[in-house]
């Protein structure tokens, strides 16, 4: 189902990349950049895997001609409708966002 090479290559390279993006956080570490990486990667394919499975059941092929041979546009993000939340509470949980700020609904002081 989930394709080695894609993982092997993708969570080292997310790893890397996230070790320039936060460092000095508690999330700057291998085991958690790693984990961070394969989070990542087995998401964003799992993602994918859904769209697609959703457009077959209900029998659409491409989401558009766009990009021809690829799907369209939307096919292209397919792989951030589960990545993107993953990542962001695992960020979360090491990182946090907005601490110490004012708790708003939509435009508070």
């Amino acid at each position: 189902m989930l394709t080695g090479t894609s993982t092997v290559l993708t969570t080292p390279l997310i790893a890397v990349i996230a070790h320039y993006v936060f460092p000095g956080t508690p999330l700057d570490k291998p085991g958690w950049l790693i984990l961070l990486g394969a989070l990542v990667s087995i998401m964003g394919q799992l993602g994918d895997l859904m769209l697609s499975s959703i457009k077959r059941d209900i029998g659409i092929k491409d989401m558009g001609n766009t990009i021809p041979g690829h799907g369209g546009v939307l096919d292209r993000v397919n792989s951030l409708l589960l990545a993107s939340p993953a990542v962001f509470h695992y960020v979360q949980f090491f990182v946090g966002f907005g601490n110490g700020q004012p708790a708003r609904i939509v435009t508070g002081p």
